[in-house]
Protein backbone atom coordinates (compact mmCIF):
# COMPACT_ATOMS: atom_id res chain seq x y z
CA UNK A 1 0.00 0.00 0.00
CA UNK A 2 3.04 2.58 0.73
CA UNK A 3 6.18 2.91 -1.23
CA UNK A 4 9.18 2.09 1.20
CA UNK A 5 9.68 0.34 4.50
CA UNK A 6 10.08 3.96 6.83
CA UNK A 7 6.63 4.66 5.56
CA UNK A 8 5.17 1.74 6.62
CA UNK A 9 7.33 1.48 9.76
CA UNK A 10 5.20 4.84 10.80
CA UNK A 11 2.32 3.70 9.97
CA UNK A 12 2.27 0.18 12.13
CA UNK A 13 3.77 2.35 14.97
CA UNK A 14 0.28 4.52 14.74
CA UNK A 15 -1.92 1.00 14.96
CA UNK A 16 0.17 0.10 17.89
CA UNK A 17 -0.05 3.11 20.03
CA UNK A 18 -3.48 4.27 18.59
CA UNK A 19 -5.38 2.55 22.03
CA UNK A 20 -3.12 4.41 23.90
CA UNK A 21 -3.13 7.74 22.02
CA UNK A 22 -7.33 7.97 22.04
CA UNK A 23 -7.85 6.63 25.51
CA UNK A 24 -5.33 9.90 26.40
CA UNK A 25 -7.20 12.40 24.27
CA UNK A 26 -10.63 11.49 24.88
CA UNK A 27 -11.02 13.96 27.90
CA UNK A 28 -10.14 16.52 25.96
CA UNK A 29 -11.97 15.53 22.80
CA UNK A 30 -15.25 15.33 24.85
CA UNK A 31 -15.49 18.18 26.64
CA UNK A 32 -14.51 20.53 23.71
CA UNK A 33 -16.18 18.98 20.66
CA UNK A 34 -12.73 18.28 19.25
CA UNK A 35 -12.82 15.46 16.95
CA UNK A 36 -9.19 14.87 16.42
CA UNK A 37 -6.22 15.50 18.14
CA UNK A 38 -2.34 15.23 16.13
CA UNK A 39 0.90 15.63 17.44
CA UNK A 40 3.89 16.18 15.09
CA UNK A 41 7.54 16.54 16.12
CA UNK A 42 10.16 17.76 13.83
CA UNK A 43 13.82 17.86 13.58
CA UNK A 44 16.05 17.85 10.82
CA UNK A 45 14.51 16.03 8.09
CA UNK A 46 12.65 13.77 10.53
CA UNK A 47 9.07 13.71 11.54
CA UNK A 48 7.10 11.95 14.29
CA UNK A 49 3.09 11.90 13.44
CA UNK A 50 0.84 10.84 15.65
CA UNK A 51 -2.84 11.00 16.17
CA UNK A 52 -6.38 9.62 17.41
CA UNK A 53 -7.63 9.36 13.91
CA UNK A 54 -6.39 6.49 12.19
CA UNK A 55 -7.80 7.55 8.44
CA UNK A 56 -6.00 10.99 9.00
CA UNK A 57 -2.58 9.30 9.97
CA UNK A 58 -3.44 7.01 6.98
CA UNK A 59 -4.04 10.05 4.87
CA UNK A 60 -1.21 11.96 5.88
CA UNK A 61 1.69 9.66 5.19
CA UNK A 62 -0.10 8.01 1.81
CA UNK A 63 -0.42 11.76 0.51
CA UNK A 64 3.14 12.63 1.66
CA UNK A 65 1.59 15.71 3.60
CA UNK A 66 5.06 15.64 5.80
CA UNK A 67 7.03 17.52 3.09
CA UNK A 68 4.96 20.19 2.91
CA UNK A 69 6.42 23.90 3.23
CA UNK A 70 3.48 24.60 5.74
CA UNK A 71 5.89 24.04 8.75
CA UNK A 72 8.20 26.18 7.32
CA UNK A 73 6.30 28.91 7.01
CA UNK A 74 5.24 28.41 10.80
CA UNK A 75 8.28 27.74 12.23
CA UNK A 76 9.82 31.16 10.60
CA UNK A 77 6.75 32.97 12.30
CA UNK A 78 7.65 31.90 15.90
CA UNK A 79 10.63 34.06 16.83
CA UNK A 80 11.79 34.68 20.53
CA UNK A 81 8.27 33.55 21.39
CA UNK A 82 8.79 30.20 21.35
CA UNK A 83 5.19 29.49 20.69
CA UNK A 84 2.62 29.76 18.11
CA UNK A 85 -1.16 29.52 17.39
CA UNK A 86 -2.39 28.58 13.86
CA UNK A 87 -6.48 28.98 13.28
CA UNK A 88 -7.48 26.62 10.85
CA UNK A 89 -10.72 27.26 8.79
CA UNK A 90 -12.10 25.54 5.55
CA UNK A 91 -9.51 22.73 5.07
CA UNK A 92 -11.43 21.48 2.29
CA UNK A 93 -8.17 22.30 0.24
CA UNK A 94 -6.20 19.83 2.02
CA UNK A 95 -8.65 17.12 2.36
CA UNK A 96 -9.80 16.21 -1.02
CA UNK A 97 -13.22 14.84 -1.82
CA UNK A 98 -11.79 11.24 -2.44
CA UNK A 99 -10.92 11.09 1.27
CA UNK A 100 -13.64 10.00 4.53
CA UNK A 101 -12.18 12.87 6.27
CA UNK A 102 -14.35 16.07 6.76
CA UNK A 103 -12.40 18.43 9.04
CA UNK A 104 -13.42 22.06 8.52
CA UNK A 105 -11.27 23.28 11.37
CA UNK A 106 -8.92 23.87 13.95
CA UNK A 107 -5.92 25.06 16.31
CA UNK A 108 -2.21 24.31 15.85
CA UNK A 109 -0.15 25.09 18.86
CA UNK A 110 3.80 24.89 17.60
CA UNK A 111 6.29 24.94 20.50
CA UNK A 112 9.86 25.25 19.42
CA UNK A 113 12.92 23.90 21.53
CA UNK A 114 16.69 24.25 20.81
CA UNK A 115 16.94 21.10 18.06
CA UNK A 116 13.46 20.49 17.26
CA UNK A 117 9.28 21.58 17.22
CA UNK A 118 6.82 20.03 18.34
CA UNK A 119 3.04 20.50 17.11
CA UNK A 120 -0.06 20.21 18.86
CA UNK A 121 -3.59 19.93 16.28
CA UNK A 122 -7.15 20.54 17.80
CA UNK A 123 -9.15 19.47 14.80
CA UNK A 124 -12.91 19.51 14.61
CA UNK A 125 -15.37 18.76 11.90
CA UNK A 126 -17.85 21.14 12.81
CA UNK A 127 -18.83 23.77 10.75
CA UNK A 128 -20.14 26.14 12.99
CA UNK A 129 -17.64 29.23 13.27
CA UNK A 130 -18.32 29.51 17.23
CA UNK A 131 -15.93 26.89 16.97
CA UNK A 132 -13.08 29.26 16.81
CA UNK A 133 -14.37 31.14 20.13
CA UNK A 134 -13.98 27.67 21.92
CA UNK A 135 -10.14 27.17 20.36
CA UNK A 136 -9.12 30.91 21.57
CA UNK A 137 -11.00 30.67 24.88
CA UNK A 138 -9.67 27.03 25.79
CA UNK A 139 -6.19 27.65 25.07
CA UNK A 140 -4.88 27.11 28.66
CA UNK A 141 -6.72 23.73 28.62
CA UNK A 142 -4.97 22.86 25.52
CA UNK A 143 -1.69 23.93 27.12
CA UNK A 144 -2.75 21.75 29.99
CA UNK A 145 -3.44 19.03 28.15
CA UNK A 146 -0.22 19.04 26.29
CA UNK A 147 1.65 19.00 29.89
CA UNK A 148 -1.04 15.85 30.53
CA UNK A 149 -0.18 14.10 27.50
CA UNK A 150 3.59 14.62 27.43
CA UNK A 151 3.66 13.10 30.91
CA UNK A 152 1.36 10.14 29.86
CA UNK A 153 2.76 9.59 26.91
CA UNK A 154 6.84 9.89 27.21
CA UNK A 155 8.14 6.95 26.08
CA UNK A 156 6.15 7.00 22.39
CA UNK A 157 7.07 10.70 22.07
CA UNK A 158 10.52 10.40 23.58
CA UNK A 159 10.98 7.24 21.26
CA UNK A 160 14.46 7.00 19.61
CA UNK A 161 13.58 3.78 17.42
CA UNK A 162 13.96 6.02 14.09
CA UNK A 163 12.13 3.44 12.32
CA UNK A 164 9.19 5.56 12.95
CA UNK A 165 10.16 8.79 11.71
CA UNK A 166 8.93 10.12 8.25
CA UNK A 167 11.61 10.98 6.30
CA UNK A 168 11.03 15.08 4.69
CA UNK A 169 12.62 15.16 1.10
CA UNK A 170 14.26 18.78 2.38
CA UNK A 171 15.47 19.86 6.33
CA UNK A 172 13.63 22.50 8.34
CA UNK A 173 15.35 25.51 9.33
CA UNK A 174 14.71 25.99 12.77
CA UNK A 175 17.43 28.79 13.59
CA UNK A 176 14.92 31.52 12.29
CA UNK A 177 15.51 35.35 12.64
CA UNK A 178 13.26 36.44 15.59
CA UNK A 179 13.89 40.12 14.59
CA UNK A 180 11.81 40.00 11.38
CA UNK A 181 8.45 38.57 13.55
CA UNK A 182 9.17 41.62 16.35
CA UNK A 183 9.95 44.02 13.19
CA UNK A 184 6.29 43.15 11.97
CA UNK A 185 5.12 44.00 15.39
CA UNK A 186 6.85 47.25 15.51
CA UNK A 187 5.59 47.90 12.14
CA UNK A 188 1.88 47.19 13.19
CA UNK A 189 2.12 49.13 16.30
CA UNK A 190 3.51 52.33 14.54
CA UNK A 191 0.56 51.44 11.91
CA UNK A 192 -1.50 51.67 14.43
CA UNK A 193 -0.98 54.18 16.91
CA UNK A 194 -3.43 55.32 19.43
CA UNK A 195 -3.33 58.96 20.73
Amino acid sequence: MFDNQNISDALNFNYNINEVVSKLSRPLLVNFGIDTFSYIKIFNNKLLYISNDMLLVEFYIKNKLYNSTYYQTHISKIGNQKKYLVLWNDLGSVFSSKSNISIKNGVSIYKKYNNYVEMWDFLSNNKDQAMHETYINNIPYFERFIIYFKNRANGILDTLNSKVFLLRDSQLILDTNPYIVENHRHNFLLMYYIK
